[in-house]
C-alpha cells in the first residue's frame, strides 16, 4: 500500500507538468476542431461531443436541460469508452494497440485536459498496466485511483460538479451489464448530483434510458466521422432533428423543469460516490472470495 501511494504521488506529479507543458497543443488541437467543425444547423453539437466545446444557450440547448440530458452532450468518460471500443475494432496486432493511449489522449488534448476525458484516460492507463503486469486490482478501485489522481493534479477544480458526476456515472457503468441496464443505472446514480442544474422527473429516467444510447452509440461517433466526411453531415443532421422533435414531443411529460438540489453541500457531492465506490470494490471483493 506504501508503494502504490508513493507511485500514485509521482504519477500525478509528473502528468500535473506534462499537461502544462502541453497547454498550448492542447489550444491549438482544440481550434483545429472547431474549424473543422462542419457547417450546420447542428454545429455547436458536433463541437460539443467532439471538440469538448461549452454549448451556447439556445433553445436546443435549454431543451436539453429540461429533459435532464444535458450532461450527454458534455464530453465524459463515456465518449472515452466508445472511443476506446472503435479503436479496439481498427487497431489490431501488437503495435497498432499499443497506438490507442496515444489516440485516445489525442482527443484528451483536444477537449482541453478536461477532468472526465482526462479521468478515463487515465483509467484506461491504469486498466491496461493492471492487465500486463497481472496487478489483479478491482476495476472499481482503479476508478477511484483515477479519481485521486485527477484531483491532486487540479486540486483547484474540487469546487466543480464535473469530476464527481463523472465517477457516479461510471459507477453506473459498471453496475450495468448492457447499454440500456447501464443507462438506467447511470441515471438513477447521478439524480442526487445532477439535481443541482438539471430537473429531476420520474420520466426523465425513461428519458435518459432512451435517448442516452442514441447520442453515446449513434450520434457520438457519427459527428465524430463529419469531421472527416462532411457530406454525411447532412444524413447526421436529420438524425439530431429527430432527437429534437422527439424531445419536444416529451416536454410536456416533465412537470417539474427546475431543477433543486439533492446535495447542497459540495462535500456531499464527493462523499456520496465515495461511499458507492467503497461499497462497489467491497462487492467485488466479496464475489472473489
Amino acid at each position: 500500500m506504501v508503494f502504490l501511494t508513493v507511485g500514485i504521488v509521482i504519477f500525478s506529479f509528473f502528468f500535473k507538468y506534462f499537461f502544462l507543458s502541453l497547454t498550448d497543443l492542447s489550444g491549438a488541437l482544440h481550434t483545429a476542431c472547431l474549424n473543422q467543425t462542419p457547417e450546420t444547423p447542428y454545429k455547436v453539437f458536433y463541437q460539443a461531443l467532439a471538440c469538448g466545446e461549452r454549448p451556447p444557450s439556445s433553445s436546443e440547448i435549454l431543451l436539453l436541460k429540461q429533459l435532464g440530458i444535458i450532461h450527454i452532450m458534455v464530453v465524459s468518460g463515456f465518449h472515452i469508452l466508445m472511443l476506446n471500443r472503435v479503436f479496439h475494432l481498427i487497431l489490431r496486432g501488437p503495435f497498432l494497440s499499443l497506438l490507442k493511449p496515444f489516440f485516445l489522449f489525442a482527443f484528451v488534448m483536444t477537449c482541453q485536459f478536461q477532468l472526465p476525458v482526462v479521468r478515463a484516460w487515465i483509467q484506461s492507463l491504469l486498466l491496461g498496466l493492471n492487465k500486463k503486469c497481472s496487478l489483479q486490482i478491482p476495476k472499481p478501485l482503479t476508478l477511484f485511483l483515477s479519481i485521486l489522481i485527477c484531483l491532486l493534479i487540479f486540486p483547484e477544480k474540487y469546487a466543480s460538479l464535473s469530476l464527481p458526476l463523472s465517477w457516479v456515472a461510471c459507477l453506473g457503468i459498471q453496475l450495468g451489464r448492457n447499454h440500456w441496464s447501464q443507462s438506467c443505472f447511470t441515471y438513477l446514480l447521478i439524480m442526487p448530483v445532477l439535481s443541482s442544474f438539471a430537473a429531476l422527473s420520474p420520466w426523465t429516467i425513461l428519458i435518459n434510458c432512451l435517448f442516452a444510447p442514441l447520442i453515446g452509440l449513434i450520434l457520438f461517433p457519427l459527428s465524430l466521422l463529419c469531421f472527416f466526411i462532411s457530406d454525411l453531415s447532412f444524413y447526421v443532421d436529420h438524425l439530431w432533428l429527430a432527437l429534437l422533435w422527439s424531445g419536444e414531443k416529451v416536454m410536456p411529460l416533465i412537470t417539474n423543469p427546475e431543477p433543486h438540489p439533492l446535495l447542497s453541500l459540495t462535500v456531499l457531492n464527493w462523499f456520496y460516490p465515495l461511499i458507492l465506490n467503497l461499497w462497489l470494490v467491497y462487492r467485488w471483493k466479496s464475489s472473489v472470495r
